[in-house]
């Protein structure tokens, strides 16, 4: 007779006359295993639940995003797009590459940078609303023997300084303090190497002066050189901008050139004859064009990206725009007045001019001016001040 395990034994083995004898297990015509087979096991599947399959749940339901009940991979399911939710159940980030018009996202952006015309998806360009402050406030002033002509054409939020190259100054915005640049630009000084505004990214400022295309990088202070050859730049002594792809933007002895500076490409676009010595340039995301002009003129020239064409604005109602003339990268350019005590703003959608409050020091011909993201428009004079104005921006 086979002596049964020490252990509980099972209904199964009870039925059939498994017992208890003189203390030890004793089964009569049975096995010592609660199944029908000879072995010494105590079952013959591997799963711990009560169904028949071989795995520990019992929900073999299949996940469908769109019925409204989160599984799976799911972030969230709304059942359709919700300020929250995409239609593809994943939440709403801009840059996802899904536009979620319930959340009020107009496009994505195509890269990371800033100049992206869809950086921020719910609005085109840097989102300032075109409103402004009604006080300017002083900053401080380094007293220098060259005029402040060399500010950057834009500033991006996070970036902790604005550059200037004509004094080799840096600001920081957050201790209202100025600072040498450790590197001096390399294409030297003297005649047409003034209003150096450079075109912004991450990550550095590009300047095409004579027919190259010098780079400053931000992070290290120090200069590159491009050696492609691209129409002289410093023939109106102008700016530069980025627009909404990344090309840079600027005028030429002739033409409005496009730079490409991923292939070092360039294309130029020939316009009728117009007053842009000492040109200022910026961009309008909402109408893809670049507007340019001279210090003297009373207009800008607007180039369409898109259609190919020039068209001209309304005249400004200060009179000529002088050198502290700069964009927002929102829709507008702000510029100053043949009286050097105003400045206006220009929309380039209404093709309206609205004038600024009263300047607390007359600006000049050897000024520039520059606009923040955080929603201020810097501007200083050399006669002695540095000054900013409060600007509206979308959301805050």
């Amino acid at each position: 007779m086979a002596l049964c395990r020490r252990s509980v034994l099972s209904l199964a083995a009870l039925a059939y006359g498994c017992g208890q004898k003189g203390g030890e297990t004793a089964c009569t015509e049975c096995d010592v295993d609660a199944d029908s087979d000879s072995d010494s096991d105590t079952d013959t599947d591997t799963d711990t639940d009560t169904d028949t399959d071989s795995d520990t749940d019992t929900d073999s339901a299949t996940v469908v995003c769109g019925d409204g009940d989160v599984g799976g991979t799911e972030e969230c399911d709304d059942a359709g797009e919700s300020k929250d939710c995409d239609a593809d159940c994943t939440f709403v980030v801009c840059g996802d590459t899904t536009i979620n018009k319930t959340a009020g996202e107009i496009c994505e952006p195509a890269s990371s940078e800033p100049w992206d015309r869809c950086a921020r998806c719910t609005v085109l360009g840097a989102g300032l609303d075109g409103t402004f402050g009604g006080t300017w406030e002083p900053l401080d002033y380094p007293r220098t023997g060259n005029g402040f002509d060399g500010l950057q054409s834009f500033h991006y939020t996070g970036e902790p300084y604005l550059y200037d190259f004509i004094v080799k100054l840096r600001y920081d915005i957050a201790s209202d303090t100025w600072s040498d640049i450790s590197s001096s630009p390399p294409w030297g000084m003297g005649s047409g190497m003034a209003w150096v505004n450079g075109a912004v990214d991450s990550a550095s400022i590009y300047i095409p002066r004579k027919t190259e295309m010098y780079v400053f990088d931000v992070a290290t202070e120090t200069w590159t050189t491009r050696k492609e050859s691209i129409p002289n730049g410093n023939v109106q002594t102008g700016a530069a901008v980025f627009d909404g792809s990344g090309k840079i933007w600027y005028e030429g002895p002739t033409s409005l050139v496009e730079y490409d500076p991923g292939t070092g490409k360039y294309a130029e676009h020939e316009h009728d004859t117009f007053d842009v010595y000492e040109t200022r340039v910026a961009y309008d995301p909402w109408s893809n064009s670049i507007l340019f002009s001279g210090f003297e003129n009373d207009r800008f020239l607007i180039y369409g990206i898109d259609s190919g064409k020039f068209t001209e604005s309304s005249v400004s109602p200060g009179g000529e725009i002088h050198d502290n003339t700069c964009g927002d990268n929102s829709g507008g350019v702000y510029a100053g007045s043949t009286d050097f005590q105003h400045m206006y703003r220009y929309d380039v959608a209404t093709d309206t001019w609205d004038v600024l409050p009263d300047l607390p020091m007359q600006h000049d011909n050897d000024s520039t001016c520059v606009v923040s993201q955080d929603g201020w428009l810097y501007y200083p004079t050399t006669y002695g001040g540095f000054y900013r104005l409060p600007l509206g921006t979308i959301g805050k």
